[in-house]
């Protein structure tokens, strides 16, 4: 467990390891009635202890110890204070493969192996950090493939799931360029291309222009909330995205489209915009597309 802690903090002080095994010795034994100057001399066994478990392990290659301050004793030894300890690669594949048989917490490393589409499934359940280091592991694990893999498991992968492929495809970055564009046939995921391709430094300002199609820019929009949130797409994309038409002609237009994301986009625009006649359009544009439906 010690070591488990290592793996999921990364680089620890030896002193704050002693500390947490120190802590975990008295919430297991009753040693109030200990005097303190035996305490004192069971700590530093356990100090002793755990360095020289470490130095073992740091012979067979599974962890690093840097650091350690060692002074000459008058009987001839060595005392050792300080240090960090961290695991080395051997490590870390080591830990992976024992942790994921002691507890059932996410091990990042264990879908590896997956496919994308599982991938993307098993992410969709765990905190944002977890599922974007475990998308790193993937695709490093799975080098030139991780890309195309991704593209194919995009097609049908559920709105959580098409978050974290694209982003994912944003960390390979130029390099997934030509899988990527395989989507752009597709109406439901070409908007999410295109944020991708502006991302990615693949495209040009005229890729995000919709002037005179308000349901290429409703859907353009949301999906730039979705990946990013509505103050990437009212501070960045709306503008850009409404064209020539100016944004508050294509409001007025969006209310007429009839997709489920009308709405969001346009009350995103309404609640955020900070020019006060635009939000003030958005507003109504919702109210229309409300009772229209």
């Amino acid at each position: 467990m010690v070591l488990l802690g290592v793996y999921r903090d990364g680089d620890i002080p030896m002193e704050e390891v002693v500390e947490e095994m120190w802590a975990y010795l008295h919430s297991v034994f009753d040693l109030d009635d200990v005097p303190a100057d035996k305490l004192a001399f069971h700590h530093s066994l356990v100090d002793g202890s755990l360095r020289r478990a470490f130095d073992l392990l740091e012979e067979l290659g599974t962890v690093r110890v840097v650091d350690v301050v060692e002074v000459p004793t008058a009987y001839g030894g060595t005392d050792r204070s300080g240090g960090v300890v961290g695991l080395t690669p051997l490590g870390q594949w080591a830990v992976q493969r024992v942790a994921s048989r002691l507890t059932p917490a996410p091990v990042v490393g264990a879908l590896r192996e997956a496919t994308a589409t599982e991938l993307l499934a098993a992410t969709s359940d765990v905190s944002e950090a977890e599922a974007t280091a475990e998308i790193e592991v993937w695709i490093e694990h799975h080098g030139d493939e991780a890309a195309p893999q991704l593209v194919e498991a995009l097609r049908t992968a559920d709105e959580t799931g098409r978050g974290l492929g694209f982003r994912a495809l944003l960390r390979i970055g130029p390099g997934a360029a030509e899988a990527v564009n395989r989507l752009a046939d597709d109406p439901r995921l070409a908007p999410y291309v295109t944020v991708w391709r502006i991302d990615a430094l693949a495209g040009s300002p005229e890729d995000m222009d919709c002037a005179g199609d308000s349901e290429r820019f409703v859907r353009l929009l949301a999906a730039v909330i979705e990946l990013w949130g509505p103050a990437a797409a009212l501070g960045a994309w709306a503008g850009p995205a409404a064209g020539a038409d100016g944004l508050r002609s294509m409001v007025d237009q969006a209310w007429r489209v009839q997709l489920p994301e009308t709405e969001q986009v346009l009350a995103a625009i309404g609640s955020g915009h900070p020019d006060r006649s635009i939000a003030k359009a958005a507003r109504k544009a919702v109210f229309k597309y409300r009772t229209a439906g």
